[in-house]
């Protein structure tokens, strides 16, 4: 990442602001035009930087980012090295290839670690999808994402009351109309949203909901996320 230009530069009154500084100064701002949105650039020359995964962690040096598999066609993003960036700034993360699953890991803290918005992991999982972020301390918090695996994406909810017949139910199947979009399921347990790992595990791409401590009959639960129509 281009450091900032040194103040005042260009109001040298000492007149050693020559060619040579001045060279120097005009690539650095176009350098660093080049690493914002709308600027980013391979190289700083034009388009998106693709970077490989490497032990679940990449080292980017600008906004825009295409994402590779270290091998096969999907992995794990763990950890984004922020040492290139200045508290503050955005990226925004893509696959490189259609068909490749990136799943981007929540994680509530850590240096260069990922927090999501709701607690779960995120899978990009076509050329459409991405995931905005924005560096702050030494990590990053997720500030917007596009999910649009085929290009149209109806975002609902489903409800369903538990059995009053078998109150001890820990498990219940649910039976969707729609395709889910992988990690993109919310469950809510009479208005309290149930967490994945502490309270549930989703299984069967979503269909299928365990939890911890079992639902009492007549409880509503409901179901909202991304789905492929």
């Amino acid at each position: 990442m281009t450091n900032q230009v040194v103040a005042n530069l260009l109001l040298d009154t000492a007149n050693t602001f020559d060619n040579a500084n001045a060279a120097v100064t005009l690539e650095q701002i176009r350098n660093i035009i080049n690493e914002l949105a709308g600027g980013s650039a391979s190289s700083l020359g034009g388009g998106f930087d693709d970077i490989t995964i490497s032990s679940d962690s990449i080292t980017p040096v600008s906004y825009s980012i295409r994402v590779i598999p270290a091998t096969g066609a999907a992995d794990f993003l763990d950890t984004i090295v922020s040492t290139n960036f200045p508290e503050g700034r955005y990226i925004r993360v893509f696959p490189k290839d259609a068909g490749d699953t990136i799943t981007i890991v929540h994680t509530a803290s850590g240096t260069d670690k990922i927090s999501l918005t709701g607690g779960a992991n995120f899978a990009i999982q076509s050329t459409k999808d991405w995931i905005q972020l924005i560096k702050i301390g030494t990590q990053w918090f997720e500030i917007a994402r596009n999910t649009t695996a085929t290009g149209v994406v109806n975002h609902a909810h489903y409800d369903w009351t538990v059995p009053p017949e078998t109150p001890d139910a820990i498990i219940v199947v649910f039976t969707l109309p729609e395709t889910t979009i992988t990690n993109s399921l919310e469950v809510i347990l009479d208005s309290a949203r149930q967490f994945i790992g502490d309270e549930i595990t989703l299984t069967d791409g979503g269909t299928t909901v365990t939890f911890v401590t079992a639902p009492i009959g007549g409880a509503v639960i409901k179901v909202k996320g991304a789905f492929i129509p």
